[in-house]
């Protein structure tokens, strides 16, 4: 049986929550590295059903969309957990696709940088008191993102905090106790730390936004 394999480009971005979730179940897979080269070949091929990556290929399936790769990942190594947890993960992500909207293209093709600011001071604030309240219902937030085990939800809360509080530094981990708190724990899961600290991981793309 060969590995499942991730076809992206050598960097985070969209493969990166597949990834966390390969990685918390304790499951090896290859990377294949696209460039803005090989991109057209690979479109050509069939392989990609809208012609985005990320790709996944396992025995079973051949997939694309990342969010629809990362909740086969979570169902199939059973980290979706019960339905209330599901659905708990399920709101996350699109809270966060919601926040992505206003973001992205405000970073590409090139930086907007006063709106970007703008962003950052009036709108990253009021999601991330969002998500730490979504949190906050679940046990005061002292433990996990939704019912009482480790579960997808958790790996999505992990990621937009991540993004939000470290690597974009939209907001300060100090403003969200629960956020911070919750990333940490999540962290040091074990299988998840092996992932963490390994080359295997992509260094994150960080936002600096300069002053005005």
């Amino acid at each position: 049986m060969a590995p499942p394999k991730i076809t992206y480009f050598p960097a985070r971005g969209r493969a990166e929550l597949a990834r966390l979730v390969l990685a918390a179940a304790g499951v090896e897979w290859v990377e294949e590295a696209v460039s803005a080269e090989t991109l057209p070949a690979l479109k050509e091929s069939g392989k990609l059903a809208f012609g985005q990556v990320p790709l996944y290929e396992d025995d079973d399936v051949s997939l694309v969309q990342s969010m629809t790769i990362a909740r086969y990942l979570a169902r199939k190594h059973d980290l979706y957990g019960d339905l209330q947890q599901g659905a708990i993960a399920d709101m996350l992500i699109d809270g966060y696709g919601d926040l992505l909207n206003k973001l992205i293209p405000n970073i590409f093709p090139a930086p907007n940088w006063p709106a970007l600011r703008k962003l950052k001071e009036e709108v990253a604030p009021v999601f991330a008191k969002q998500f730490e309240a979504v949190l906050a219902q679940n046990n005061g937030g002292n433990e996990y993102a939704a019912g009482s085990s480790f579960s997808f939800a958790d790996l999505v809360l992990f990621s937009i905090t991540e993004s939000l509080l470290f690597d974009l530094g939209l907001v300060s981990a100090a403003d969200y106790p629960l956020l911070e708190a919750h990333y940490k724990s999540t962290k040091a899961h074990e299988n998840l730390t092996k992932y963490l600290e390994s080359d295997k991981r992509f260094p994150p793309r960080k936002l600096e936004i300069p002053p005005e």
